[in-house]
């Protein structure tokens, strides 16, 4: 039977690993596993082939003739099997893609525009996870990610997409009735909404709030009259409403910008150093799911970023 005559899978891997690196120790590495296993491993399918696969040194191996000949088949067939996963993969995936990001991203950006993708790819489902957090790296349930500040894991594809940009917002009718608005210093004698730490707390950053624009432009304002939110789309409505006024963030109040919802009291605007990256995992980077709606959401970030 053919069962007899195969040696063990998992030995095969772990003697083309050692094989690849000349190494036991760093095949152990490579593999995850203790080195003692990789040891046992490459001798159970030398006794399994009758013939040993490594000439053994002082803290060194090097393939032996039969070992060289062996690996030669091994790493067809490895290759024959990965080519064929791929393709069984590609065949079957999924038409789903999850996308985590911060509920104020989805919300204030994502949402309004995704009526649009929708109409060009209705087979694809789009899966929004927002949280309040900016979204882990580590967490496999995200396809694509949002993040703040830049992954040290290399197992992502990552797209910086902007930084921060921050300045007052209010709306149209309190702008008509607080005409008297000229220079920083004159918002501190009015109702100024600001989220408060339990948001900040699931932000990389510092905050930047009024105290710190207020400083930022060189202006002491020991007490202001304020509002506190632990949710930003929240603070935003009340602003809306025409109950005061907050800080903006680009990416967040373009659109309602550009409907005439909120306005702009003051030119000036805070362009931090603080950038925001689009991560999608490497080992689904091909799925042309992904890649379609990848293409589509950078697309719209180049459109928010040459606005104003």
């Amino acid at each position: 039977m053919r069962k007899k005559e195969l040696p063990s899978f998992s030995a095969l891997i772990a003697f083309e690993s050692a094989a690849r690196h000349q190494s036991f120790k760093h095949a152990a590495g490579d593999l995850c596993i203790s080195q003692a296993a990789i040891s046992r491993q490459i001798r159970t399918l030398e006794e399994h082939l009758g013939c040993e696969l490594f000439e053994r040194r002082h803290r060194a191996v090097r393939l032996s003739d039969d070992g060289r000949f062996f690996l030669d088949a091994v790493t067809l067939g490895l290759n024959h099997i990965e080519a064929a996963s791929r393709q069984l993969r590609d065949r079957h995936e999924s038409s789903s893609v999850k996308i985590g990001l911060m509920s104020s991203l989805a919300g204030l950006f994502l949402a309004p525009r995704l009526g649009e993708f929708r109409r060009q790819h209705a087979d694809i489902d789009i899966y929004i996870i927002s949280t309040e957090a900016n979204p882990e790296p580590q967490r496999e349930r995200y396809d694509i990610m949002v993040s703040m500040g830049e992954p040290s894991s290399t197992a992502y594809d990552v797209y910086c997409l902007f930084n921060e940009v921050v300045f007052p917002v209010c709306s149209p009718n309190y702008l008509a009735s607080n005409p008297a608005i000229r220079s920083f210093a004159d918002l501190a004698g009015h109702t100024l909404l600001s989220t408060d730490s339990e948001h900040w707390s699931g932000i990389p950053w510092p905050r930047i709030d009024w105290p710190s624009m207020f400083q930022l432009y060189g202006i002491e304002c020991d007490a202001f009259e304020g509002l506190r939110y632990s949710n930003y789309q929240m603070m935003l409505n009340t602003v809306v409403s025409g109950h005061g006024i907050c800080l903006g963030w680009k990416h967040l109040v373009t659109d309602l910008l550009n409907s005439g919802t909120l306005v702009k009291p003051l030119a000036q605007a805070y362009e931090t150093d603080r950038k925001h990256y689009l991560l999608i995992k490497k080992s689904i980077a091909h799925n042309k799911n992904v890649i379609l709606f990848r293409d589509w959401f950078l697309e719209q970030v180049a459109q928010m970023n040459s606005r104003n």
